[in-house]
């Protein structure tokens, strides 16, 4: 007789042979959908598993169609075997849990770009852009000339007036501040999205205040991009 450790030692020599044949095959599947595979081809064979409509639908990366495929593969000449029948739904399993992690990843990586590019400033960020800004609840004169809503530095000119009917309180400044911020964030984030969460914040007030283009043309973003830190700071005070 031969210890469980041997047999599993054979069985891992043995199993190459089907690995070879699934990789040569689909070498872009998965690590489940290839294990499922190598299963597979390790009780019907190779020569089965290179001539099956499985293996077509794999290759078109049909895989919801190639996962029903495995449930035809139970029987032994007329007869259905329960055992085979047990190890297609295991292997299909395993094979469309593959596939439902590949799909979970690749929704995951849009959710997170997405939700990277809405990213918003912190709280720290907001409290500094409303004491430099300074609330006001009617319209007034900026330092640059041009005329501001009443609240935290609004623009008339460049983002319109028209649908704000002064006077406003601060909960509402406080609503339509973090509207016009949509874009600065943006501004940011699509060019340095790799900042911190208060680089961020300080980099949003800034674009706030001068606007995305000149930040685009600063030598504080070049700095930034360079992940020079120390000199991107020194920037601010031109």
């Amino acid at each position: 007789p031969i210890s469980q450790t041997q047999a599993i030692n054979l069985l891992l020599q043995d199993l190459v042979q089907f690995q070879t044949c699934v990789h040569d095959q689909v070498p872009f599947v998965n690590d489940n959908q290839f294990a499922a595979l190598v299963s597979f081809a390790f009780n019907v064979g190779c020569g089965n598993l290179e001539s099956s409509t499985l293996l077509k639908y794999v290759k078109a990366r049909e895989y919801s169609a190639a996962g029903t495929e495995f449930g035809k593969w139970v029987r032994a000449g007329e007869r259905v075997v329960p055992a085979l029948v047990t190890r297609r739904a295991r292997e299909r399993a395993l094979f469309l849990r593959g596939f439902a992690d590949s799909l979970m990843i690749i929704y995951s990586s849009v959710m997170n770009a997405v939700s990277d590019f809405s990213r918003n400033i912190n709280k720290a960020g907001v409290a500094l852009i409303e004491l430099s800004e300074e609330f006001r609840a009617n319209f007034y004169g900026n330092p640059v000339g041009t005329e501001s809503c009443p609240y935290y530095g609004h623009n008339c000119k460049a983002q319109g007036c028209s649908s704000i009917h002064a006077p406003i309180s601060k909960a509402q400044g406080k609503t339509l501040l973090h509207k016009d911020l949509v874009q600065f964030q943006n501004c940011v984030q699509s060019r340095v999205p790799f900042v911190n969460d208060n680089q961020f914040a300080a980099l949003v007030s800034f674009t706030f205040n001068l606007g995305c283009g000149n930040l685009q043309s600063s030598t504080l973003l070049k700095r930034v991009k360079a992940k020079n830190y120390s000199a991107a700071a020194i920037e601010f005070g031109k």
